[in-house]
């Protein structure tokens, strides 16, 4: 079932910035329509943050069930009128509600140790690793949160959308060359932001 999840999302085409503005304006005015649309655009980012948990396949399933329910909050609660990329302002709150299910349901989580063949992921992470990644990740947030919008953008459409260098160019109007200089930007603003953090799990 989870080969055929991948399948279905593979089909799903990312908005232009150009149409997602116009859907978040269309949503802020009532169109329910629009938030439909904005939930399907984003399915793939709520998938890619299950699938990093490499838990077994059913308990995957379970936290993109999880992730489409965080979604629908965070597009409910999103200002677009805000400087910060929806990808950005949603992935933390998918991403801790996912570990909150996983706490409540830490028996179940635990008792996975194999997978079957038919498994797409690793074998489940212990509950420490799963906090201190949680940890990481909402610094991480915050840290991205920070930076200039137009590095919020080409971050979270590189490594949160996986997004063609060329094609993300074309959508928020600069070239290919200043992608790269925007991503060489907010990694190494990120980098400093979060010394500290990453001296404490040295």
């Amino acid at each position: 079932m989870l080969k055929q999840y991948l399948q279905e999302l593979k089909k799903i085409v990312l908005l232009e910035k150009a149409e997602e503005q116009l859907l978040w304006q269309a949503y802020a005015a009532g169109c329910i329509e629009s938030r439909t649309k904005l939930a399907t655009a984003y399915q793939p980012l709520v998938f890619k943050t299950a699938l990093a948990f490499g838990l077994a396949e059913n308990l995957t399933l379970e936290l993109v069930q999880e992730g489409n329910l965080a979604l629908i909050e965070c597009i409910e609660r999103y200002d677009y009128t805000k400087e910060v990329a929806f990808s950005l302002f949603a992935l933390h709150r998918i991403r801790g509600q996912m570990i909150d299910y996983l706490k409540k349901n830490s028996r179940e989580v635990e008792s996975w140790s194999e997978l079957s063949q038919e498994s797409l992921v690793e074998p489940g992470k212990s509950a420490q690793t799963l906090l201190e990644e949680e940890y990481i990740a909402q610094k991480l947030q915050e840290a991205l949160a920070k930076l200039p919008i137009k590095e919020q953008e080409v971050l979270a459409g590189i490594y949160f959308q996986e997004q063609e260098v060329a094609a993300l160019a074309a959508q928020i109007n600069v070239t290919p060359a200043y992608i790269y200089k925007l991503r060489k930007q907010g990694i190494n603003r990120i980098r400093g932001m979060l010394a500290r953090v990453w001296q404490n799990f040295k």
